[in-house]
């Protein structure tokens, strides 16, 4: 994924804010892989957690977003701008797949939000199946992330954010083959997320 008009910029801004609004601290950045294409499979609590989760890296990383969030033409230009990739998980299948997993394939890192949503009340939710789809057909290596303390900062029923502490851990990462079946790449992702929200949870 190449950067594009005003992607430094805005990274750059975003970083700034973050850092100055937030007691932002991330563990185990070292696994994710600097090149190719990479699925970081994230929890998800917040709007925040995109920005979040990006401070540490040095390349380029876009995102897979719900296709409604595309609706506001002013919203949706600064999201492309940051790498959002429109997605309607709510009819994913194999054709809606397609377009995400040929950017992996071309050595795009994205982030994707296994649960689909942002969560009601700062737990785990059950995964969706298309991150076990989207992993089997990219075959690109899945590094999980536990992002923890956005929903106390900016949860999906506030209107504006306020200032909290946030801790990021990224997990080693797996690759799961085309016969890995469905249950058992949510059965083992979802494992690794907790374990990971857990660790998060105890960081100081």
């Amino acid at each position: 994924m190449t950067r594009g008009p005003g992607w430094w910029f805005l990274e750059f801004l975003f970083r700034c804010l973050a850092l100055a609004f937030f007691d932002f601290r991330s563990e185990g950045i070292k696994n994710v892989p600097l090149t190719g294409g990479t699925i970081l499979a994230c929890t998800h609590q917040s709007h925040l957690d995109p920005v979040m989760v990006r401070i540490p890296m040095s390349r380029a990383i876009g995102y897979v977003a719900r296709s409604t969030l595309f609706r506001n033409p002013a919203f949706a230009w600064l999201i492309g701008r940051l790498g959002a990739l429109p997605f309607e998980r709510e009819s994913a299948g194999a054709g809606e797949m397609k377009g995400v997993v040929g950017t992996l394939r071309d050595g795009a890192a994205l982030i994707f939000f296994p649960e689909g949503t942002r969560s009601k009340d700062g737990n785990i939710g059950k995964l969706r199946a298309g991150i076990a789809l989207l992993a089997r057909m990219s075959r690109v290596p899945v590094v999980p992330v536990a992002v923890e303390g956005t929903f106390q900062c900016w949860p999906r029923h506030r209107k504006i954010f306020r200032p909290g502490r946030v801790r990021v851990v990224y997990g080693e990462p797996v690759v799961y083959g085309r016969g890995t079946k469905r249950d058992e790449v949510l059965a083992d992702l979802g494992e690794r997320l907790h374990a990971l929200r857990k660790r998060a949870i105890e960081m100081a």
